[in-house]
């Protein structure tokens, strides 16, 4: 279909039709993937499956960036959820990156702290 066809039919589109375009240009339109990835994972396989540590996966879960269901005792990965990540369809909140702001000043804070402590402590030694 040449350009000029295309936006003749997208002038006479129902409002339908251009809700669900809009949908897809968003990228939010997971009517087949959804459908295809139903699969559940370890949270091992999950680390396999995106090549980050346990712990970056665990991050991950608490951030509310990958879905989980507790079955059999244990939580398991939406397999679907790992790939809306990993095609950058689901973001961190503005909550989640306050927090995350808040705890690395709090840990530069302390390796500043840390630092003086340690160059005050070297600086009286060379001064005795």
């Amino acid at each position: 279909m040449d350009f000029q066809t295309r936006m003749e039919k997208l002038l006479k589109a129902s409002p339908e039709i251009l809700e669900k375009i809009d949908t897809i240009l968003e990228g939010k339109d997971m009517s087949r993937e959804s459908t295809k990835r139903t699969r559940l994972m370890t949270i091992g396989e999950a680390r396999g499956f995106l090549g980050w540590s346990y712990a970056k996966v665990r991050r991950a879960i608490a951030d509310g960036l990958l879905d989980v269901v507790e079955a059999t005792g244990r939580r398991l990965v939406k397999e679907g959820s790992l790939y809306e990540l990993t095609n950058g369809l689901r973001q961190p909140s503005d909550e989640v990156l306050a927090r995350r702001a808040e705890r690395n000043a709090a840990r530069r804070e302390e390796y500043r702290r840390r630092k003086g402590l340690l160059t005050g402590a070297a600086g009286r030694q060379g001064a005795a």
